[in-house]
């Protein structure tokens, strides 16, 4: 990516300042690294690795049976296309691989901030700093009009209300609207309307996701809760049940293998948000209420590693953790990544302190669990905020610059990477990968229930533990997702306020009171609102 021009620089500043001001990662530090940066990224073609079909570990079809499609008849579609994005993503790269096939006129080039081979040799520290960098040079970038490029994985760190308002994003609904190919019909248009902004689809995802809660069912029994009328959770509900479980054993954890007090915020925050009025209320008692009860949960697990063992949030292994404390055994037969990582896992469930409670983002395999039941643990309920909100999220989603030279042709990609696919075409296996398309809830219907059936049938997870779902109904699962993107629904990536000093100023080092932290929460979103 070339280098940004001085003047572009400084009149972009004073944009750049105002996006940043309630971001707690970009400092002058930060930004100084980003201008370093800036011509470091990695651009190429076809990022995906050549796959080696006589690898002992390959799994995938013989290299006779791999094919690339072929010309599409009466292509005329031509170009250059740059996807910008801060981590690579193999699923992203076979697509190309399939467009570019489809038209040869057309070349598609990646230029990623953070290397998958450079971030594993990375510190966190330094992981968190390059990644603060990428996106400080991509606000600058698009405040600047350089942003020639479609960018890909459009999340919280963008602050897209903002951009999107200022014009910075184009509106995808024309292109959606009146495309001949679209049948709207094929698209969960619920999903849609919450990633739009002001009426504006400026973000389009290829699939998402929404936190969902599992619950010990004994627990659930010992408090009179009927396991049968649960639909949805929310966080007051939540922590409602854990303070009446917890009466009878002081030593609860309400989360399962104790990720941070923090964890429900995320949840929470679009309760005191209110991006159309551009207020918020995190001073009320209802939030303060919310600090104080998260701030007295119990949260120890002291025989689990911090760093690779604390806040694995996996709902089969939360369902193997209460089968032990039932039955004083796991079920071996559930774990299948390898004897060493397997040991891993059973350890995690036998030594972590009993929970009432796993929050795990709902995605395609997870979904089957609402057909088939866990034996232990109540679940997928989706986890909603105190107001009733369900927050969606995107690992995959698009968004094209209104500087973007080549609108048309990255909207022809967009399109081709959410319409509806063969059933075959769930994998990569045409082009020797046994990679998923998506392992996230895909927006078109056809492409969900495609992917749906493919694990039921499969049970290839990639999870931790998985259990035979092969007797799962696709329609009525699908039935159930179409009740649950009933609720109100956000997007989560719109309340992307940074202000976890805050929280680990009052959770972890508890400094202040839950007053203190609400009133500098507060000060923060409301210079966030009105940048």
């Amino acid at each position: 990516m070339k280098l940004i021009r001085v003047l572009s620089v400084i009149s972009a500043f004073c944009l750049l300042l105002l996006t940043c001001s309630g971001c707690q990662g970009t400092s002058d530090q930060v930004y100084s690294q980003a201008m370093q940066q800036s011509s470091k990224s990695s651009q190429q073609e076809g990022y995906a690795s050549e796959i080696d079909f006589d690898a002992p570990n390959y799994i995938g079809p013989d290299k006779g049976e791999t094919k690339k499609p072929e010309q599409s008849a009466g292509d005329n579609l031509s170009g250059e296309l740059v996807i910008r994005t801060c981590y690579s993503d193999d699923g992203l790269a076979f697509l190309t691989q399939e467009f570019m096939s489809l038209h040869p006129n057309v070349t598609i080039t990646f230029d990623i901030g953070i290397e998958a081979s450079e971030n594993n040799r990375l510190t966190k520290a330094e992981r968190l700093l390059r990644r603060e960098s990428f996106y400080t040079q991509m606000r600058i970038e698009l405040a600047s009009g350089e942003g020639d490029y479609l960018l890909y994985r459009m999340d919280e760190r963008f602050h897209i209300p903002q951009l999107s308002r200022s014009g910075l994003l184009e509106d995808l609904r024309p292109y959606f609207e009146n495309d001949p190919d679209f049948d709207s019909s094929e698209y969960f248009q619920p999903v849609l309307e919450a990633f739009s902004c002001d009426g504006k689809l400026t973000v389009m995802p290829l699939s998402f996701m929404f936190d969902a809660v599992y619950l010990n069912r004994e627990m659930l029994k010992a408090i009179d809760v009927d396991a049968s009328t649960i639909n949805t959770v929310s966080v007051t509900q939540l922590l409602d049940w854990y303070e009446q479980a917890a009466e009878t054993d002081n030593n609860l954890n309400l989360l399962f293998t104790s990720p941070d007090k923090g964890a429900l915020f995320p949840i929470e925050r679009s309760s005191y948000i209110d991006l159309g009025a551009g207020t918020s209320s995190f001073e009320s008692p209802e939030f303060i209420s919310f600090l104080e009860r998260t701030q007295a949960m119990s949260n120890e697990d002291p025989d689990l590693d911090y760093e690779t063992e604390r806040g694995v949030m996996d709902s089969g292994l939360f369902n193997e953790q209460v089968r032990f404390q039932s039955t004083g055994s796991v079920l071996d037969s559930a774990f299948g990544l390898g004897a060493e990582l397997n040991d891993k896992f059973r350890k995690v469930a036998v030594k972590s302190h009993p929970a009432l409670a796993v929050i795990e983002p709902a995605v395609n395999y997870s979904l089957l669990h609402m057909d088939a039941p866990m034996e232990y643990v109540v679940g997928p309920c989706p986890l909603v905020s105190s107001s009733g909100m369900l927050g969606l999220t995107s690992r995959e989603s698009f968004a094209i610059p209104s500087s973007c030279t080549s609108k048309k042709l990255a909207w022809e990609f967009i399109k081709y990477c959410i319409s509806p696919r063969d059933e075959e075409r769930m994998t990569f296996s045409n082009l020797g990968s046994p990679g998923m398309y998506t392992s996230d809830i895909p927006v078109s219907r056809t492409n969900f229930k495609s992917n749906l059936q493919h694990y039921a049938q499969n049970g290839d997870s990639g999870g931790i533990v998985t259990y035979a779902t092969d007797s799962v109904n696709a329609e009525t699962v699908t039935n159930k997702l179409e009740q649950v993107l009933s609720l109100p629904l956000v997007n989560s990536g719109a309340y992307g306020i940074d202000v976890q000093e805050f929280l680990d100023e009052y959770y972890v080092n508890e400094l202040g009171t839950a007053e203190q932290c609400a009133k500098k929460i507060q000060e923060r979103v409301t210079i966030w609102l009105h940048e």
